[in-house]
């Protein structure tokens, strides 16, 4: 309401009011917490304990293997220059991020070892770069997946899917192909790196990227958008894309909090309630039935509840109104 629509109709706002649209508040990205390695930034991803889905991102004794290695990464925002946003950069030793430009590159996909192609694209028809990229990629014998999002609140739907696809053929090529990708320690990957792609690499591949460290590696928003612009400096981490990343986080703390949930119940609760219920029923003793007094007892008790709750509301309602009279 206006002040001279206010004053014209007797009334006031007591607090201010504002005509745009109710938005969530914004995520505040801070600078990275860096560890600085023979005077290099650098930042860890650390290896979770425990693999805490079900079969939903992959074979969960696979991936228990993958995410338990921890990878040290070499910050590079004292180093990175503009051009490279035209190239495609190793997030992980197995997943790389770059433009569409990168997945017409014969002598990068080949010197990169990439197998797989993970194209993301907007609900339209294909551009004619990622339809070369694809043709690039069937030329070199190399698989390829396209997803399809309209918009950035639509990846959401499209990160479970997309995250399974690149597991399952780290997987496959695991334990197929003889070249190895070395990872932190003694360990080494055998097999398949992939590529996610868009256009400029910046707005919609990042998103796959960051959905799958978060849901791998247990690293929050803020912690994935650390360690991807710690290798790709230029990605476009705006508003729309945070909150559905945050929307995807709770997502996944919802899915690790059933599976704990599952994990205590198999180790014996269950078996409690199972001898809880059994004593219950052993009790024959005790009639089904309540007699009459219980039953007036009771309704006296929901009748005092009733006006116990009615009158802690309103206390609770009280506070301010939104308007007060002119003349005041």
């Amino acid at each position: 309401m206006s002040l001279a629509l206010a004053m014209a109709s007797g009334y006031l706002p007591t607090h201010p009011y504002d005509q745009r649209l109710a938005e969530p508040p914004r995520l505040s990205v801070p600078p990275p917490p860096v560890q600085y390695v023979n005077n290099r930034p650098s930042m860890v991803i650390h290896g979770v304990p425990s693999y805490d889905y079900q079969d939903e991102f992959g074979d969960p004794q696979f991936l228990q293997q993958l995410t338990s290695q921890e990878f040290k990464l070499n910050h590079r925002m004292l180093e990175w220059v503009y051009e490279e946003r035209r190239e495609a950069q190793a997030i992980l030793p197995f997943l790389f991020l770059g433009p569409s430009s990168t997945a017409q590159d014969k002598d990068f996909l080949r010197r990169s070892g990439v197998t797989l192609l993970v194209a993301v694209r907007a609900n339209e028809s294909l551009h004619a770069r990622l339809i070369t990229s694809l043709t690039t990629g069937n030329e070199l014998g190399l698989e390829t997946e396209v997803i399809i999002a309209s918009s950035t609140q639509e990846l959401i739907s499209k990160l479970p899917a997309a995250i399974q696809t690149i597991n399952n053929h780290l997987q496959r090529l695991s334990s197929s192909q003889p070249s190895t990708v070395d990872l932190p320690g003694d360990t080494q990957l055998r097999g398949g790196k992939v590529l996610v792609f868009c256009e400029n690499g910046n707005d919609r591949s990042p998103a796959i990227v960051l959905g799958y460290l978060m849901a791998m590696f247990n690293l929050s928003v803020i912690e994935a958008i650390h360690a991807v612009q710690s290798q790709r400096f230029c990605i476009s981490a705006d508003e729309s894309l945070k909150q559905m990343l945050l929307d995807f986080q709770d997502l996944l703390r919802a899915k690790r909090d059933v599976k704990a949930d599952e994990r205590s119940t198999g180790n014996g609760e269950h078996h409690v309630w199972a001898s809880s219920e059994a004593y219950r029923y052993k009790d024959k003793k005790k009639s089904l039935k309540r007699s009459s007094d219980e039953v007036y007892q009771s309704d006296e008790e929901m009748t005092d509840f009733n006006d116990a709750g009615i009158d802690s509301q309103s206390n609770a309602r009280t506070g301010y109104p939104p308007f007060t009279d002119r003349d005041q």
